[in-house]
């Protein structure tokens, strides 16, 4: 303690001199001191003192310029002495998770190397798919590139403990709990009809016999109907085609390799493409380790002429263009899958760009069209989108928006759902109704991409 009420303790930096703070890293007492354990500078900045006003403006400009160097010094010390060793501490991390508490805990250092840039956020994401083996540097710096900023993005807007950070520890690494659903008490509901009516009340008669009132008269079965009024109310059954992921490649190539190291096969991308060492050729109508080959989807079009020659209207029920997978998560160890949750977010990693993705949207729908005049009700789907699984908010990040998608599907789907139908589209993300021509049958199509658990902006919003 001081001796004078008025002195200072040497180890209580003055507010009137000190700016900047010397703090040591934490290290275990029982264990020699390691190159880890260094000192670096954290910027007090003067602006933020509470006597920064009375010092002279030279000497507050003299010191602000100081403080901001200090502060890039602190980041470069940081880079320099500990991002090399990042990635095995985290790896070790991660191997040890077995509760959502040290899920949570993890998430400490991976919001702060998001505060730092996407950059790094993506140095670190890659290190992680390249060191494990995930895939070759290659797919995973074109996977985690589309999709680092977004995951920095979720991360910079979690708090620990909140809602985001326990959904990104259940769908991640199953430690969590989901998160309860929130109440929306303000969304508007329409009143109720006749039939929801009718059926809430026979409903309470069944539930209580005694609101039951007896009847007036012996009940007599009903009259059957004559022939005549039975041919005239029967109508013939609906016939509906339904169509899902037909994930075609347009790259897929007859002989190419089906067995590769990639997730993609069947494409001239592989080193056993080059040397001629190909194991498995990829046939004219697809293999099962591929997409599908647009011959493939050519034929499908084809057969539906003759076995649904009848259909009211098809509905294809998302993902048109192709797609990768890397081996199932549940597979693979913990520390593997923070990266390989993002590969699966890329899918079509390396090739997963706007362009690609919008020609195979409309190629895809322009040979529906040359071969089939059977209306096409769809429904967009996770990887119908650059990047895989972006449906940002417009209120979620000002840098990524999927609009240019839900146009063109509206553009796509014009002639199928009417005008009311696209203006719908584009007013609901993706979504819109339809009444079929002819019917009372009403077709809802949701874009139910929001909510895929492999959307990191779930956490970010």
């Amino acid at each position: 303690m001081p001796s004078h009420p008025h002195e200072r303790s040497p180890l209580v930096p003055s507010p009137e001199t000190q700016h900047y703070q010397t703090i040591q890293e934490p290290a275990n007492p029982n264990q020699p001191a390691s190159r880890h354990s260094h000192f670096f500078f954290k910027p007090s900045l003067p602006f933020y003192h509470a006597q920064y006003r009375k010092f002279p403006t030279r000497q507050r400009t003299l010191f602000t310029i100081i403080s901001i160097i200090l502060a890039a010094a602190a980041v470069y010390l940081y880079n320099l002495y500990t991002h090399r060793d990042l990635v095995d501490q985290l790896a070790h991390s991660i191997e040890n998770l077995s509760t959502c508490a040290s899920c949570q805990a993890l998430l400490i250092p991976l919001i702060s190397i998001a505060h730092l840039g996407d950059s790094k956020l993506f140095s670190t994401l890659v290190s992680f798919c390249t060191g494990l083996g995930i895939q070759d540097p290659e797919v995973c710096r074109g996977a985690l590139g589309a999709q680092a900023p977004i995951l920095a993005h979720s991360l910079r807007s979690m708090s620990l403990g909140g809602p985001a950070s326990v959904l990104f520890c259940a769908k991640t690494f199953g430690l969590c709990d989901d998160p309860p659903v929130r109440e929306w008490s303000d969304m508007p509901l329409p009143p109720p009809s006749l039939s929801h009516l009718l059926t809430t009340n026979l409903t309470l008669q069944k539930e209580q016999p005694s609101l039951r009132s007896p009847p007036a008269h012996p009940r007599l079965p009903p009259p059957s109907p004559s022939p005549t009024t039975s041919s005239n109310t029967k109508r013939e059954p609906l016939q509906v085609i339904h169509i899902s992921d037909l994930h075609i490649d347009r790259e897929y190539t007859i002989g190419a390799d089906a067995k590769c190291a990639r997730n993609l096969c069947c494409r001239l991308n592989q080193p056993s493409d080059l040397f001629n060492k190909t194991q498995i050729p990829a046939g004219p109508y697809g293999h099962h380790n591929c997409d599908s080959p647009e011959s493939l989807y050519i034929s499908m079009l084809r057969a539906l002429r003759n076995h649904a020659p009848n259909a009211s209207f098809a509905m294809h029920t998302g993902d048109m263009v192709d797609r990768e997978y890397p081996e199932s998560l549940e597979k693979l160890p913990p520390c593997a899958r923070l990266s390989s949750t993002y590969l699966i977010m890329a899918d079509a990693v390396w090739t997963s760009v706007r362009k690609e993705v919008e020609d195979g949207i409309q190629q895809g729908h322009s040979q529906y069209h040359t071969y089939s005049d059977v209306p096409l009700y769809g429904v967009i789907g996770n990887h119908d989108v650059a990047p895989t699984n972006s449906f940002p908010r417009n209120t979620t990040i000002t840098t990524l928006s999927s609009q240019w998608d839900i146009e063109l599907f509206s553009d796509t789907w014009a002639r199928w759902i009417g005008n009311e139908g696209t203006q719908a589209l584009q007013e609901t993300s993706g979504c819109y109704s339809r009444v079929h021509p002819g019917t009372n049958l009403k077709i809802i199509s949701l874009n139910t991409g929001f909510w895929y658990k492999a959307v990191s902006l779930l956490a970010g919003m």
